[in-house]
Formats: structure tokens, C-alpha cells, sequence
């Protein structure tokens, strides 16, 4: 069984949604940033990096308590990929087989879909699985320590893990797991998945005014 590294990326400001979609409630005194976190690390992960960079200090608040390490991305406006290179290089710090990459905005990704995407990642010949979307591989992901240098040359660009996937289909190994990918991207999202039993989310996020909501930095 490989040692992986969970790597979950945090940072985006979350312009579509008009609030830090990090700090949602998803249930009472619980943001979906910390579900997300928690979730990385109840899998097989043996460390847990969570790349945060707008709304900094108030991510960094909504993990506090939890054995994680948190690491700031300066270059957050510059798009997906400079977040995933300051995951992977936090990652490949140290001894590790590869590393499972995750989004903060997909409540409905929990412990069997992390297991199914790291079952294939042990299966895999290319050192490369996926979670089956229908248009092709897509995140969570786990990559081989040696798809490092690769994904590190994102950085600065608008180009994240869904798009290299893609780039490299035909050597990913996916793993269907329904349903469960839905992300936050608007309001209506959000409100479509509260509205949804199986998400378990919380509704008391339609109490908070926008006035109340921190500005990214």
C-alpha cells in the first residue's frame, strides 16, 4: 500500500459565490472547509497540507484544533495553479509515495470516495487516478511523487489538477463514485445542496448578511 499525502487546496476567493464559500456552515459550528479537512484526514493520508490565501485568517481560524498543516499561497489571484504547486512542494517535503489532492467546496465527498480514488491510485500503472466525471478524470486525484515537478509547473497559471488530468486521460485510472461531486460555485449551489437530505448541510448560512461576510486580502 503506497504512503500518500492529502493536499487540500483552500485558497480561491470565491468571486462566483460573493461570500468565502471556505466558511460556509455545513453543519452547526462546523465551516465546509473544516468538514473538508476533517474528511482528508479520517482517510489514509499520512500528513494533511491545506493551502489557504484569501480570507487567510479566517480559514486559518475555521482549522484551528485540527493536525494539519496549513500553508499560504501569496499568488492565490493568479489561479488554481500556483495553489496546487504550494500543496505538492509542501508534500514532497517529505518521504511520501504521492499525494491526493481535494477541493474545499465538495461537501458531498467523504471517507468511500477518498478510499475509491486511492484504491486505484495503488491499481494504477502511470501513478495517476481520478475521480470519473462525466467529461473526462477529474479531482479528488492522486498523483505519483514523480508528477510532482510537473504539477509544480502551474504555478502562476489558471490551470489546475482537472485540466492536467485531461492532458494525460488515457494513463488515469478513474473511480466512479456517483454523485458525489457536486461543488460551490453560486449561491444556487449552495442552496441546491442544502436543499438536498444527503448532503447534511446546515441552513443556517441564509441567515448571515453580506455585511457580516470578510473580504479576502
Amino acid at each position: 500500500m503506497t504512503e500518500v499525502a492529502g493536499i487540500l487546496l483552500a485558497a480561491g476567493g470565491s468571486a462566483r459565490l460573493g461570500r468565502p464559500k471556505q466558511l460556509l456552515p455545513v453543519a452547526p459550528g462546523e465551516a465546509l472547509v473544516r468538514r473538508a479537512a476533517r474528511t482528508l484526514g479520517a482517510s489514509r493520508c499520512r500528513r494533511v497540507i491545506a493551502v489557504v490565501g484569501a480570507f487567510e485568517a479566517q480559514v486559518r481560524a475555521a482549522l484551528a484544533g485540527l493536525e494539519i498543516d496549513v500553508v499560504a499561497t501569496p499568488d492565490w489571484r493568479r489561479g488554481l495553479g500556483s495553489s496546487l504547486a504550494v500543496g505538492v512542494e509542501a508534500a514532497l517535503a517529505q518521504p511520501c509515495d504521492g499525494f491526493l489532492v481535494t477541493l474545499a467546496d465538495q461537501p458531498r465527498v467523504d471517507a468511500a470516495v477518498l478510499a475509491a480514488v486511492l484504491d486505484a491510485f495503488d491499481a494504477s500503472e502511470h501513478g495517476l487516478a481520478a475521480c470519473a466525471y462525466p467529461d473526462g478524470p477529474g479531482v479528488p486525484a492522486a498523483f505519483a511523487r514523480r508528477h510532482g515537478k510537473s504539477l509544480m509547473a502551474l504555478r502562476g497559471r489558471d490551470q489546475g489538477a482537472r485540466e492536467w488530468l485531461r492532458q494525460r486521460r488515457a494513463e488515469v485510472r478513474t473511480a466512479a463514485v456517483g454523485d458525489s461531486l457536486a461543488d460551490i460555485d453560486t449561491p444556487f449551489d449552495y442552496e441546491r445542496l442544502e436543499d438536498n437530505p444527503s448532503t447534511n448541510l446546515s441552513r443556517q448560512g441564509r441567515v448571515q448578511e453580506k455585511a457580516e461576510w470578510p473580504q479576502g486580502d
